[in-house]
């Protein structure tokens, strides 16, 4: 339990300093007590690209992690001795130390994708620099998240591979820390409260559980960051490079984590036209978001011939590697129509009497998808719902009509949201139309709920008694969470009577009560590659490049171009 405590520690401690040392390289500003939350964020986002650039030309081996991880060190001692303010520093990261390791003990297992792709991918990266084609192999690693990459360099000395599991626990934590530190009276109006208490609620419910997080929880928490991004920046009348550069920043990895995120790079483009600072396009740092934006989709191209895999029109149907036209299990087109079917509730649809392709025309799935992950969606967002209407009732009771509407507060809150909200609606509109499954697109609907929520309170009541609010609000958040941490304890104790391998740490080499190493099935391709097959269904953390496509020895054919492995559809 020490052990994984501190190592919670360590990594933040790493990303806290890459975040800091990279900014003050970017902006020549000093970090403060106030900036450790966002360069922590900042340094997830570093470290990820610096992880993804590398693997272009290396595996992300130990002798690579170990020299992140010390410089990462070296940094943090650096900004200590420059800039003092060890105390608060320390403070925040204890505190978000905390959660991550709440988080982890509290439910040990990995989501169901972690064992099918996310954890094999990682292992890859681990053992080898990028391989041309990797998606012939499992089409799955066509569309795997930056965060693969995040968590492949915690692979060390220091934590072995059981480190892998710590980097995305750190970034729920740290997201829940600052909606839930932002949750005060500081901005001495009713918006910023509701919407802070709310978001934070329902972090507290979507994300308390390892299991739940996978790569696309962060993805919508780092949407939630966004939109409070702009309209912070349009109620303060703020726009200053720098708040450009962070807000395309995190558009850009939340798009690197779901390419469904794409509808996030509409906000950078509203905060140039709001601003009408049109130069901070050809600005010297935004080619370095340029940059990383390119790295992501070349990576994608590289290793599966695609921009955004496994939409067809992207795809470059000339290299080598590409399986456009064939009849593999990785084909764009053929992924492309089963996975449009499969995200529209195929699996419930009982009479299989259709095609997927005439499932997925005219709305013949929509019968099947409301009896089924439509009551599913509404299940997961009923206390959210309830709560809303609790919390409107005790407003009413306690506060009095506002007598000035429309002050300039008001107007601007109604002129950032009147941006906001047309964005999120139509990214909602076009998560029905396509991929209506609540793990694709719930940030778009609930930033809905949520901001419309806020401002009707806002515009309707005083601000006279929010103190007296936010006390009880407070106290609302505190018992959820105890609530929740002690339904996780329960079921934890209640599920593992025996500690397992690795114990506490999150399960990465199976998941039943041993999570015990696999010896994977091998698979000779030529004399310098070897394809893996699972002992026991699930790849998970194991010797790679592992698929539980057995058939797959028969579809590709390899080579080797310089240093490099190309994977080729037969």
């Amino acid at each position: 339990m020490i052990n994984l405590y501190l190592s919670n520690i360590l990594v933040v401690i790493i990303f806290l300093s890459y975040g800091n040392f990279i900014n003050f390289l970017l902006f020549r500003e000093n970090q403060t007590s106030k900036a450790v939350i966002f360069n922590i964020l900042c340094g997830i986002i570093y470290l990820s690209f610096i992880a993804l650039l590398i693997n272009f030309f290396s595996p992300l081996s130990h002798f690579i992690n170990n020299f992140i991880l010390i410089m990462g060190i070296l940094f943090f001692v650096y900004s200590i001795k420059k800039n003092g303010d060890f105390i608060k520093k320390i403070k925040l990261i204890c505190l978000i130390s905390v959660v991550s390791f709440l988080i982890m003990t509290l439910d040990n297992s990995n989501t169901p994708d972690a064992g099918l792709y996310h954890l094999p991918y990682i292992s890859i990266l681990n053992d080898n620099k990028i391989i041309f084609g990797l998606a012939n192999i499992h089409f799955r690693f066509g569309h795997t998240s930056i965060i693969q990459y995040t968590s492949a360099i915690f692979n060390n000395f220091l934590f072995s591979t059981k480190g892998i599991t710590i980097p995305i626990s750190i970034i729920i934590s740290t997201v829940f820390i600052f909606f839930f530190k932002k949750f005060d009276t500081k901005h001495k109006n009713y918006f910023f409260l509701i919407f802070y208490f709310l978001i934070t609620f329902f972090i507290t419910i979507k994300v308390s559980r390892y299991n739940d997080i996978g790569n696309d929880a962060i993805g919508h928490l780092f949407f939630f960051l966004i939109i409070i991004f702009l309209i912070n920046s349009i109620y303060k009348n703020k726009f200053q490079y720098k708040d450009f550069f962070f807000l395309s920043l995190f558009c850009i990895f939340a798009f690197a984590n779901k390419v469904f995120f794409v509808f996030s790079f509409i906000f950078p483009v509203i905060f140039i036209l709001y601003s009408k600072k049109y130069f901070f396009l050809i600005n010297k740092k935004t080619f370095l978001l340029f940059f990383f934006f390119f790295l992501f989709l070349l990576k994608n191209v590289l290793v599966s011939s695609c921009l955004i895999y496994p939409i067809k029109t992207t795809c470059f149907e000339s290299l080598t590697w590409s399986s456009v036209g064939h009849k593999s299990h990785s084909s764009p087109k053929i992924k492309a129509i089963e996975g449009k079917a499969a995200v529209k509730a195929w699996s419930d649809f009982k009479e299989k009497n259709l095609t997927y392709e005439e499932y997925s025309k005219d709305f013949r799935w929509i019968e099947t998808w409301i009896d089924g992950h439509f009551k599913y969606i509404l299940n997961k967002l009923v206390i959210l719902i309830i709560v809303i209407l609790l919390l409107t009732f005790l407003i009413i009771s306690k506060e009095k009509v506002r007598s000035k509407k429309n002050h300039r507060t008001g107007n601007t809150l109604k002129l950032s949201l009147s941006f906001i909200l047309p964005v999120c609606l139509f990214a909602s509109i076009y998560w029905f139309l396509n991929f209506p499954l609540y793990r694709y697109g719930y940030s778009y609907f609930v930033s809905i709920i949520l901001l419309t929520t806020s401002y009707s309170i806002y515009s309707i009541f005083e601000d006279k008694n929010i103190k007296k609010i936010f006390n009880i609000l407070k106290i609302i958040l505190i018992i959820s969470i105890t609530l929740i941490a002690m339904k996780n304890f329960l079921r934890i104790s209640n599920k593992y009577k025996t500690q397992y391998s690795g114990y506490p740490w999150p399960k990465i080499y199976s998941y039943d009560e041993k999570n015990i190493e696999q010896e994977n099935y091998k698979v000779n391709i030529t004399k310098y590659f070897s394809i893996y097959h699972p002992k026991y269904r699930l790849c998970m953390y194991s010797k790679g490049p592992c698929t539980h496509y057995k058939e797959i020895s028969e579809e590709v054919n390899v080579k080797k171009i310089f240093s490099y492995i190309v994977v080729m559809p037969k």
